[in-house]
């Protein structure tokens, strides 16, 4: 597996605990500088996001990579390039450009089907400390050492525009005459549980159609501007947008519009009704315009 660069991933620990993934964390998405990474097991809240990770080549240094945290905005680092074993792997703030660059950089080296993953100023590895699976276990800095607590498996979790347009033609209800307007280019989605957060406090259940004045498309386009004013408070690096659109869709003579993103395994469409806040895999109209 190639890693492409500028995409969002998560990265998830070769052991399990239960039978059950753990991924690298940043604890509790904190931007503050110093905030210990961790594992933690997945979230279907905002709480995803601390596992999800901007990926980008170094400029010139093919093969090195920085690695942004979405929620936080701040970057993996190991403190002061340590080679000590156990030195601490936290977020902070980008130092591009400083003496400690090589705190945040790393290099992805095939073990297998597995990553692992190494700091290019100390040349140790992310390791799981005491190969304890549980949520809450740090990770830090250990010489190269032939374990599973050092091997990673890499999930990229973002989509192209492309991509996307892919999916959505691939859909029954989606014909391939159904016009496409983008916005954006790189896209995450949002999870169940906050799906469902911002749906409840947008207000728009209680909402009533009226004709004309407030209709289907003025609450397909007020939950797309609630999804990214609720990203813009809680994700806080750039240059990633959220999957949240809006198509336009007719039944016979009848229209209608609402809203679209992608399933868990990001390979499907998922049709949102805006004014009952229901999810259908089939809402009843062919699309014909959309706009993301």
């Amino acid at each position: 597996m190639s890693i492409l660069s500028n995409h969002v991933y998560t990265i998830v620990s070769r052991g399990q605990v239960n039978d059950n993934n753990v991924a690298l964390d940043l604890l509790g998405g904190n931007s503050e500088n110093g905030t210990q990474c961790q594992l933690w097991e997945d979230s279907t809240t905002k709480d995803v996001f601390n596992q999800q990770w901007i990926i980008q080549e170094v400029p010139g240094q093919p093969g090195t990579y920085t690695l942004r945290n979405l929620r936080s905005g701040t970057y993996l680092d190991l403190d002061n390039a340590s080679k000590q074993n156990g030195a601490k792997i936290q977020g902070w703030a980008n130092v591009v450009g400083t003496s400690y660059a090589k705190d945040q950089q790393w290099k992805f080296i095939a073990n297998g089907p597995y990553f692992k993953i190494q700091n290019v100023g100390s040349q140790t590895f992310i390791d799981i400390f005491e190969k304890n699976y549980t949520p809450g276990t740090k990770v830090h800095g250990w010489q190269p050492y032939p374990t599973e607590s050092q091997d990673w498996v890499i999930h990229r979790v973002s989509r192209t525009a492309d991509e996307i347009k892919a999916i959505l033609y691939k859909n029954p209800h989606i014909p391939p005459t159904c016009q496409t307007y983008l916005q954006d280019g790189l896209y995450v989605m949002v999870p169940k549980g906050a799906r469902d957060e911002i749906y409840a406090k947008s207000g728009l259940k209680t909402t009533k159609w009226r004709n004309q004045i407030f209709d289907c498309d003025d609450f397909s386009f007020v939950t797309k501007a609630e999804v990214a004013k609720w990203g813009n408070s809680e994700l806080k690096a750039d240059g990633i947008a959220i999957l949240w659109g809006v198509i336009f869709g007719s039944k016979g003579s009848i229209g209608h519009a609402y809203n679209f993103f992608l399933n868990d395994t990001m390979d499907a469409v998922v049709f949102f009704e805006p004014q009952n806040g229901e999810e259908y895999s089939d809402i009843g109209y062919q699309g014909y315009f959309s706009v993301f």
